[in-house]
């Protein structure tokens, strides 16, 4: 629930709004996101796109590595493509984010020639063993936890990354400052648990003091399983929903 006297303290007004802003996770690469990336249709995330793919399959991408926050990274970016309008963020003085949540979703689906079949196959086949890899009961489904699963989310806002506690691990080389220089990549593979929901964060950005809310917000997330029968990293679409308190300045 929320604390509206808290919030009504850190915005410095009673008037504000409860806003609500949705992110998923995309195979876009254009430094702008594309109005048609996927066919303008209701059913355009199972149609063909430009690119020769279908973007739901797609989204399971099984690559021999895990995403980074490179908008063109090869084997994909982990950014977010925007689901709702934040342009109210443009007349906002002040804001506070109160909530962010993250859930992952099964799009795996065998014989599809967007995805690894080899994959595909040792994940059928683990199902009828005492140790199967980790699946959704229903396609398109809730997936579920699992321990290294490199879901490190960033959530950026007024230039700032509030979740920048999770970019990197502890134990590496240092400097003099106690900057990490150095640390193991393997380190990056264990994640926090997905679905997972950040509450009461109560993070104030202002433009007064240059936090430049304009800005849209920017998220990267991934979840990964990695599937050591063929040495493949199977990729699972994420959705990010985020609360704001938006106190408006003039129109």
């Amino acid at each position: 629930m929320l604390d509206h006297n808290r919030i009504e303290r850190l915005l410095q007004t009673p008037i504000y709004d409860i806003r609500t802003a949705m992110w998923f996770s995309t195979t876009d690469t254009n430094p702008d996101f594309a109005e048609n990336w996927v066919p303008n249709s209701n059913d355009g995330y199972w149609l063909t796109n430009g690119g020769g793919n279908i973007e739901h399959d797609e989204l399971t991408q099984m690559p021999t590595s895990p995403g980074t926050t490179a908008v063109t990274a090869s084997p994909y970016s982990t950014r977010l493509r925007p689901m709702t309008d934040t342009g109210y963020l443009r007349t906002a003085n002040k804001i506070v984010v109160t909530k962010i949540h993250f859930r992952a979703y099964d799009h795996r689906l065998t014989g599809s020639p967007d995805q690894d079949g080899p994959t595909n196959a040792a994940i059928d086949t683990s199902l009828c063993t005492n140790q199967s890899f980790v699946v959704s009961r229903f396609r398109d489904g809730l997936i579920s936890d699992w321990s290294h699963n490199w879901f490190r989310p960033a959530f950026v806002i007024g230039g700032v990354n509030l979740l920048r506690d999770l970019s990197v691990p502890s134990v590496g080389s240092r400097d003099e400052f106690g900057n990490l220089l150095s640390f193991n990549v393997s380190d990056m593979s264990v994640g926090i648990p997905c679905p997972w929901e950040f509450n009461d964060m109560y993070a104030v950005i202002s433009n007064s003091d240059g936090g430049q809310i304009v800005q849209a917000p920017q998220v990267f997330a991934q979840v990964v399983q990695y599937i050591p029968t063929t040495g493949k990293y199977v990729r699972y679409p994420v959705k990010c929903i985020a609360e704001f308190a938006v106190a408006q300045g003039e129109k």
